[in-house]
């Protein structure tokens, strides 16, 4: 949105909209109200302009008018907001529907620019970003809408995902799996090794891989009484068909 700033002898001329002086010298409303149209997404169509008020506050060699305007627009597609996400699927909650009609207030600066009137255009309240945007605007993201048929299916789907997930892991000797892995494979092999997994859940990653936060006691090989406790993330991974530990995280890196 532009400022009303005074316009410098370097403005871009991506700024500026140009047309002929009218016979008064001054802008017209026509050609303020196609500076609202340049200004507006091409989803909001101006349906009325009306200028309230005009005044020059410049001089004969270098006019300068400054206007109030009122317009009524009208939202010509369906608008979204973000409504979250699960993996690479972003929901959107529906926002503004097509019909909708809006009052614009807003001030503008019309000055002479190589032969033409350069309009910088001001909207008060900056209506049109709490619109929200259409759907293609969230591209590339796969996005589905709250309500509709295809978030019923997906999250049908999403679920008998998590019961798979859910069987797959109630099925793996998952504290056997991590003492082995600790004991044997980690940073702590024959230092130190896991007396007893105290608690535990498991969290999927992905189709190959889930995390599972454990929180355990550890000892010296061969003593009695545990030398302490801490509570890791160890990731499992599918290779070659089979599950298995592949790492460890850090001290405190298990969130039970």
């Amino acid at each position: 949105m532009l400022s009303l700033a005074k316009f410098g002898a370097g403005v871009a001329a991506s700024l500026l909209l140009l047309g002929g002086c009218s016979g008064e010298n001054k802008p017209t409303d026509a050609q303020l109200r196609e500076a609202l149209v340049v200004e507006l997404p091409e989803y909001v169509t101006v349906t009325d302009f009306r200028v309230e008020a005009m005044e020059n506050t410049g001089n004969e060699v270098e006019p300068s008018y400054i206007s109030r305007y009122k317009a009524k627009a009208e939202v010509t597609s369906e608008l979204y907001t973000r409504d979250g996400s699960v993996g690479d699927v972003l929901f959107l909650l529906g926002a503004t529907a097509p019909g909708t009609e809006l009052e614009l207030f807003g001030k503008s600066r019309s000055e002479l620019y190589q032969g033409g009137w350069a309009h910088d255009l001001y909207i008060e309240g900056n209506p049109i970003r709490k619109l929200g945007q259409p759907a293609a605007a969230f591209a590339p993201a796969r996005t589905i809408v709250r309500g509709s048929a295809e978030e019923t299916v997906f999250q049908e789907e999403l679920n008998a995902k998590h019961a798979a997930f859910n069987a797959t892991v109630a099925e793996l000797p998952l504290d056997a799996m991590i003492i082995e892995f600790y004991g044997s494979k980690s940073e702590f092999a024959g230092q130190y090794v896991i007396g007893e997994v105290l608690k535990s859940r498991a969290e999927k990653s992905n189709d190959e891989q889930f995390v599972v936060h454990a929180n355990y006691a550890y000892k010296k090989p061969g003593a009695t009484k545990p030398g302490g406790s801490d509570s890791r993330t160890f990731t499992f991974r599918k290779i070659e068909g089979t599950w298995q530990v592949a790492s460890m995280g850090f001290a405190r890196s298990g969130k039970i």
